[in-house]
């Protein structure tokens, strides 16, 4: 092995040290997503079985129907979608004075009257 060969050998092992470097990175980044996306899962579970329950007092031991708390959720879901200025469909910005979503057409349902 010539003295070129020798120090190309030795730049092309520096290289690939370095993105070795950059994949050990990435890996790391990727667990800890990893680790996030499992909490919030925990986190939705827990969110849903709240809802579910809550659900369920209101139909028990209140009498409201099941089709009034779908309305009602209904309401409040699009209330929040207009107050909120976010496309729940697109995550683009939404005017509360448009009917639907310039971007991807997603037009929430008018608020009913009370």
């Amino acid at each position: 092995m010539d003295l070129g060969e020798f120090l190309w050998d030795l730049v092309e092992h520096g290289s690939l040290n370095d993105h070795q470097r950059q994949l050990d990175s990435h890996d790391l980044a990727i667990d800890k997503a990893n680790v996030k996306i499992r909490e919030l899962n925990s986190r939705i579970t827990a969110l849903t079985w709240t809802c579910e329950t809550l659900c369920n007092l209101l139909i028990e031991k209140l009498g409201v129907s099941e089709m009034d708390l779908k309305a009602l959720i209904q309401q409040q879901r699009e209330n929040s979608i207009r107050s909120s200025g976010t496309c729940p469909e697109c995550g683009h910005r939404f005017h509360e004075s448009r009917t639907a979503c310039l971007y991807c057409g997603f037009a929430p349902e008018p608020a009913s009257p009370q």
